[in-house]
């Protein structure tokens, strides 16, 4: 499971972040940064995969949780 860390900065810009994987990324809107970073989750897992670094079964099919100071709880995107 990788789980989508949203924040919001002063500026207005949120922040996406996903720790499992070392990723910080900015967007304009939520759903950008939701966006950005669930694309670059996807291309750094498939890379992990094609190169046979992927160190747990099953990361090919890996769910998104998002939680920001809404507290949303899980969603699970496909």
């Amino acid at each position: 499971r990788l789980t989508i860390e949203l924040d919001r900065e002063v500026d207005g810009r949120w922040i996406a972040e996903i720790a499992e994987l070392n990723v910080l990324l900015y967007g304009n809107s939520r759903e950008e940064a939701i966006d950005r970073a669930q694309k670059t989750a996807h291309e750094i897992l498939l890379g992990r995969i094609a190169h046979g670094v992927a160190t747990e079964d099953g990361w090919e099919d890996y769910p998104f949780s998002f939680h920001d100071s809404e507290e949303l709880g899980p969603v699970i995107l496909g």
